[in-house]
Protein backbone atom coordinates (compact mmCIF):
# COMPACT_ATOMS: atom_id res chain seq x y z
CA UNK A 1 0.00 0.00 0.00
CA UNK A 2 1.28 3.68 -0.76
CA UNK A 3 1.11 4.60 2.73
CA UNK A 4 2.15 8.35 2.10
CA UNK A 5 -0.44 8.84 0.10
CA UNK A 6 -2.70 8.01 3.05
CA UNK A 7 -3.98 11.17 5.59
CA UNK A 8 -2.19 11.63 8.90
CA UNK A 9 -5.72 12.70 10.62
CA UNK A 10 -9.03 10.80 11.77
CA UNK A 11 -9.77 9.01 8.50
CA UNK A 12 -6.57 7.56 8.04
CA UNK A 13 -8.81 4.27 9.84
CA UNK A 14 -11.29 4.79 6.52
CA UNK A 15 -8.93 5.11 3.58
CA UNK A 16 -6.90 1.78 5.02
CA UNK A 17 -10.00 -0.25 4.74
CA UNK A 18 -11.04 1.02 1.23
CA UNK A 19 -7.72 0.67 0.21
CA UNK A 20 -7.53 -2.71 1.58
CA UNK A 21 -11.30 -3.26 -0.28
CA UNK A 22 -9.07 -1.90 -3.19
CA UNK A 23 -6.95 -4.82 -3.11
CA UNK A 24 -8.83 -7.63 -2.49
CA UNK A 25 -8.28 -7.91 0.83
CA UNK A 26 -10.84 -9.75 3.20
CA UNK A 27 -11.58 -7.85 6.65
CA UNK A 28 -12.80 -8.71 9.60
CA UNK A 29 -13.85 -7.01 12.94
CA UNK A 30 -12.75 -8.32 16.22
CA UNK A 31 -15.04 -6.99 19.29
CA UNK A 32 -12.87 -5.20 21.93
CA UNK A 33 -13.86 -3.59 24.89
CA UNK A 34 -13.85 0.58 24.95
CA UNK A 35 -14.53 2.81 27.78
CA UNK A 36 -15.30 6.30 27.20
CA UNK A 37 -14.98 9.17 29.59
CA UNK A 38 -15.00 13.06 29.10
CA UNK A 39 -11.17 13.48 29.82
CA UNK A 40 -10.53 11.08 26.88
CA UNK A 41 -12.40 12.83 24.42
CA UNK A 42 -10.31 14.38 21.81
CA UNK A 43 -12.87 15.49 19.26
CA UNK A 44 -15.28 18.65 18.95
CA UNK A 45 -18.32 18.40 17.48
CA UNK A 46 -16.69 20.84 14.02
CA UNK A 47 -14.11 18.12 14.03
CA UNK A 48 -16.62 15.37 14.38
CA UNK A 49 -18.99 16.95 11.13
CA UNK A 50 -14.95 16.92 9.33
CA UNK A 51 -14.34 13.78 10.19
CA UNK A 52 -17.85 12.66 8.82
CA UNK A 53 -17.58 14.62 5.62
CA UNK A 54 -14.37 12.97 4.95
CA UNK A 55 -15.39 9.46 5.11
CA UNK A 56 -18.39 10.42 2.77
CA UNK A 57 -15.59 11.86 0.22
CA UNK A 58 -13.07 8.65 0.66
CA UNK A 59 -16.38 6.55 -0.36
CA UNK A 60 -16.68 8.73 -3.08
CA UNK A 61 -12.90 8.76 -4.34
CA UNK A 62 -13.22 4.62 -4.08
CA UNK A 63 -16.34 4.63 -6.67
CA UNK A 64 -14.63 7.53 -8.81
CA UNK A 65 -11.50 5.15 -8.86
CA UNK A 66 -14.05 1.64 -9.57
CA UNK A 67 -15.97 3.31 -12.38
CA UNK A 68 -12.30 3.95 -13.94
CA UNK A 69 -12.54 8.33 -13.27
CA UNK A 70 -9.85 8.81 -10.89
CA UNK A 71 -6.60 7.64 -10.67
CA UNK A 72 -6.29 7.85 -6.84
CA UNK A 73 -2.91 7.67 -5.11
CA UNK A 74 -4.34 5.56 -1.77
CA UNK A 75 -5.59 2.89 -4.43
CA UNK A 76 -2.14 1.98 -6.10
Amino acid sequence: MNLPAFSDDFVFDTEIIAAGIWKGMRIREIPIVTRYFNEASQINFFRSCVYGLSILAVMLRYKLQKWGYRNDPVFR
